[in-house]
């Protein structure tokens, strides 16, 4: 019997690092640079840490194949806002606080939405790459020579 597990790795968003807007990378709108209030990204690694062939008669199959992708997540606000929000407290400007709060809030949730967005596509792809490798490798049940 084949075996093809693939496990997925995909860490929680957290709390995010802060750096000024101009410095937080990828911020590009048509091929110009531009100040960014939020970014999150997850770059996966994948890796095949088991592979084992086996013989039937002439032909070879795949009998285990153990993928692993591990991501790493890039969870960035813009340091301004907390400095902005810092500033209001500061002056006693309750209103201006408030105002800066509320976006900050709004910026956070918009960032989780992304990445919701990509747990969910990573979530398919597993499910995908489940359901493919039976069926494209040879295996136990389907070899490429026909005896």
């Amino acid at each position: 019997m084949s075996n093809f597990p693939v496990s997925v790795n995909v860490p929680k968003l957290e709390t995010p690092t802060t750096k000024s807007k101009s410095k937080i990378a990828g911020s590009h709108s048509h091929g110009v640079a531009v100040d960014t209030w939020e970014q999150v990204s997850l770059v996966g690694t994948a890796a095949f840490d088991k592979q084992d062939v086996s013989k039937s008669g002439r032909c070879y199959f795949v009998s285990d194949q153990s993928i692993r992708v591990d991501f790493t997540l890039q969870y960035v606000i813009a340091e301004e806002l907390q400095t902005f929000i810092d500033d209001a407290i500061a002056a006693t400007d309750l209103p201006r606080k408030q105002f800066w709060q509320a976006l900050l809030r709004r910026i956070k949730q918009h960032a989780e939405s992304h990445y919701n967005q990509y747990v969910e596509v990573i979530k398919a792809w597993k499910k995908d790459v489940e359901s493919d490798l039976p069926t494209k490798l040879p295996t136990d049940k389907k070899t490429n020579l026909v005896e």
